[in-house]
């Protein structure tokens, strides 16, 4: 019973630790991939350098009161559906205004008219 009384404690165990801290890289690097790809559609959808798309992104996060990574998920269904969804296109165009060109792809607003 020496080294079975311990045995649900998975806290001081250094095997289990190195599987948690695996898992959360992978979640990690999961996550970053998914922020680089948004930021590669804002580049080339948005027609904004990638400094500005990252910018962009943080402030739609910002003002959506979403996490960055649910805003990089929601510009993947843009490039894949072409469409921004409603609940955040006031927010992307916003952004996009201050930082990109005159008119948000898709949109129905005209260039040189926002």
């Amino acid at each position: 019973m020496t080294g079975q009384s311990r045995g649900d404690d998975h806290s001081t165990d250094p095997l289990f630790e190195l599987e948690r801290e695996i898992q959360q890289l992978k979640g990690d690097g999961a996550a970053h991939a998914t922020l680089n790809q948004a930021l590669g559609i804002m580049v080339a959808l948005g027609h904004v350098s990638p400094d500005k798309g990252q910018r962009v992104l943080r402030e739609v996060a910002q003002q959506a009161r979403l996490p960055l990574a649910s805003v990089a998920e929601l510009v993947l269904h843009w490039a894949r559906a072409g469409e921004i969804p409603a609940e955040i296109r006031p927010h992307f165009e916003e952004a996009l205004g201050q930082h990109g060109p005159p008119q948000t792809p898709g949109s129905s607003i005209p260039p040189g008219s926002g």
